[in-house]
């Protein structure tokens, strides 16, 4: 059987039919022309007004260095860092009025550092330490008021059963 089409004959149709999808969700993409083939370099979104949704970093065609998303408003959404497609780095989520909704580390894909969540007001809401994707400290979790309301203990990555407690 003869092949007609190959993998390299269909790429220029498969971009053209992606770029039609997502300008129809309102997204554009931006791809510096030099490095189309390539996939290196920082590659754009855009909503349909033309605004930055997001932009990313590309080395050999993997995920490397900066990405960041932004709400509608042009308010950054999330940073994050990629080392070969891996996070890799310090990331940070935030609310669309600007404050940190979540704030991360990662070493090759894996959790690695401290977490911490919070509520738009700034105050903190979950707050974790993790060494190669295995928590290593208390996990605690504090209520809006900021007082801890539950803490789980690990050891060597794997949870601490708490003592059953006596009947009174």
């Amino acid at each position: 059987m003869k092949t007609l089409l190959n993998q390299k004959s269909w790429e220029p149709f498969l971009r053209t039919v992606t770029a039609v999808f997502l300008a129809a969700a309102g997204v554009s993409l931006s791809v510096p022309a030099a490095a189309e083939e390539a996939h290196d370099g920082v590659f754009e979104t855009r909503y349909a007004d033309g605004t930055l949704k997001s932009r990313a970093g590309y080395r050999g065609g993997k995920l490397d260095g900066s990405y960041e998303r932004y709400f509608p408003n042009g308010r950054m959404e999330e940073t994050r860092t990629y080392r070969a497609d891996k996070l890799n780095g310090p990331a940070k989520r935030f609310f669309a009025d600007g404050s940190v909704a979540e704030e991360v580390s990662y070493a090759d894909g894996l959790l690695n550092g401290p977490h911490r969540l919070y509520l738009p007001d700034g105050r903190r809401v979950v707050e974790a330490v993790y060494e190669r994707g295995k928590p290593v400290s208390p996990h605690k979790i504090y209520d809006a008021s900021g007082r801890l309301v539950n803490e789980t203990r690990y050891e060597d990555g794997q949870k601490v059963p708490r003592p059953a407690k006596k009947p009174r």
